[in-house]
């Protein structure tokens, strides 16, 4: 009888709970227990006993309850989050949900510019140019600016006498060797491409494949040649000195009509 009379008594007891405390969904009803400082269960019941009569403790401030001095600052007790802490919450979920969309926008974006991106064209007269540019852009980047003018090349070889220096240090690859050949060479033809015509070839029939020689003027040069042999053995090998002599050794010819494959054509 007694068994049954405290559980009526209980069940009385809840509706006047739900009617005057918060909602459940936003009360933790954890207490921590550390230690001598435990809340027994006769404290958790006295303070909901207090908020089902109105009277809460004096620590109730801004829907938490500590309960005991025992339990400040541990989080025996906690009503609703604040407006503040919730606004904080939406921000944090809102930065992460941005943050997704963009890296997912920039990898898509960097798959398509990828599978957009035409192939480096295989005629040495699309190419070519493109490998002068970076040469160019070298050369800005060490304050000697080239305008593809015929007195630009004594820059170049300038260029090219620094890069020679390094080579004697052993601060110069052969990879960086053939990069830079390719690049000077590829902006000292379209320097004679701009002036005198010419188209540019990949193989020679006496240099091999993939020599890169340019035809103007009748005859065939090898600048890209030059330039590898300007920063393998010195001012020997000037390419300024070079290009003079080539030029005014075609302009003392004559032009001359492009030779076919099998007749006869000047090369230096």
């Amino acid at each position: 009888m007694r068994g049954s009379s405290l559980l009526s008594r209980f069940q009385a007891l809840i509706p006047k709970i739900d009617m005057r405390i918060p909602s459940p969904r936003c009360i933790d009803y954890r207490v921590r227990i550390r230690g001598p400082e435990r809340a027994s269960v006769r404290e958790r019941a006295s303070d909901a006993g207090a908020a089902a009569a109105g009277t809460l403790p004096p620590s109730f401030k801004g829907g938490r309850c500590l309960m005991t001095p025992a339990g400040v600052g541990r989080g025996a007790f906690r009503g609703p989050p604040s407006k503040k802490a919730c606004h904080a919450m939406n921000r944090q979920q809102l930065i992460i949900l941005v943050v997704v969309i963009l890296v997912l926008l920039g990898y898509r974006l960097s798959r398509r510019r990828r599978t957009q991106s035409p192939a480096l064209s295989h005629d040495p007269n699309v190419f070519m140019p493109l490998m002068a540019d970076r040469a160019v852009q070298f050369a800005k980047e060490k304050g000697q600016p080239l305008d593809y003018s015929p007195e630009s090349i004594k820059t170049v070889d300038s260029l090219l006498g620094e890069l020679h220096d390094l080579r004697e240090k052993q601060q110069l690859s052969n990879e960086d060797l053939n990069a830079h050949a390719l690049h000077f060479g590829a902006y000292i033809g379209e320097v004679i491409r701009r002036k005198f015509g010419g188209s540019w070839a990949t193989d020679h029939p006496v240099a091999g494949p993939k020599s890169f020689p340019i035809h103007f003027l009748g005859g065939d040069s090898f600048p890209i040649g030059w330039c590898g042999k300007r920063i393998l053995n010195g001012d020997e090998d000037n390419v300024w000195f070079k290009y003079e002599v080539v030029i005014s050794r075609r302009n003392e010819r004559g032009p001359m009509s492009q030779p076919s494959d099998t007749g006869p054509s000047t090369q230096e």
